[in-house]
């Protein structure tokens, strides 16, 4: 699929249409015709808390795939289970907590047009990512983790001018049909295993750049 984020990969899943904003750069699910304040969002089977609540309406382009081993959605109601956030369904994010080598180091870059327009320069086109991921088996018991991902999307005109066309007042043309925004995420994990018992402790920083042009 070339998916970078959460939102790349339940855009292909059946009855899951993400749902973008152009004015906050958010992207929800939407399940069954319901939108994200229905739809609970979980990972490691805990409710994310995301700028408009706990659980629901969470913008998932913020979820990098670089940790992730699974995927889990249960569509339908779940309030019983899930709270009231769960009307349409849940989207349960597994992530990785161990690995079956030494140490494993993996890194990736991704470039991507914005429908037909592509630069690698400061105010340029296009998406542009970079990932890093490092993995490290301590001891038959012990596993650390971290990762970085850096996502930077460059905006899409479409009808609009760019953030340097200025006039038009009736019609105004400066700015984006798409914002920019650029974002930088950090995680890092570590977890003890020993026969039948399992304990992680994990620690995450994002930090994303919204421009409203």
């Amino acid at each position: 699929m070339a998916a970078t984020n959460a939102a790349d990969v339940l855009n292909q899943t059946l009855n899951i249409q993400i749902t973008p904003d152009t004015n906050s750069g958010n992207s929800t699910a939407n399940i069954m015709g319901l939108g994200g304040d229905y739809v609970k969002i979980l990972i490691d089977n805990i409710p994310v808390v995301g700028d408009t609540g706990l659980g629901s309406n969470i913008d998932l382009t913020k979820i990098s795939l670089s940790n992730i081993e699974r995927i889990e959605i249960v569509k339908g109601s779940m309030g019983v289970e899930y709270g009231n956030g769960a009307l349409a369904g849940v989207i349960n994010i597994i992530t990785k907590k161990n690995s079956n080598k030494k140490l494993s180091i993996r890194a990736a870059l991704q470039e991507e047009t914005v429908r037909d327009g592509y630069d690698l320069k400061k105010r340029g086109k296009g998406r542009h990512i970079q990932n890093l991921n490092a993995g490290y088996n301590l001891n038959d018991h012990w596993f650390a983790n971290i990762s970085f991902n850096h996502n930077q999307f460059m905006g899409y005109e479409g009808n609009k001018k760019g953030y340097k066309h200025f006039g038009d007042e009736k019609k105004p043309m400066r700015g984006y049909e798409w914002n920019p925004k650029d974002q930088y995420e950090i995680n890092a994990l570590v977890r003890y295993a020993k026969n039948k018992t399992s304990f992680f402790y994990k620690i995450s920083y994002l930090n994303e750049k919204f421009k409203f042009l």
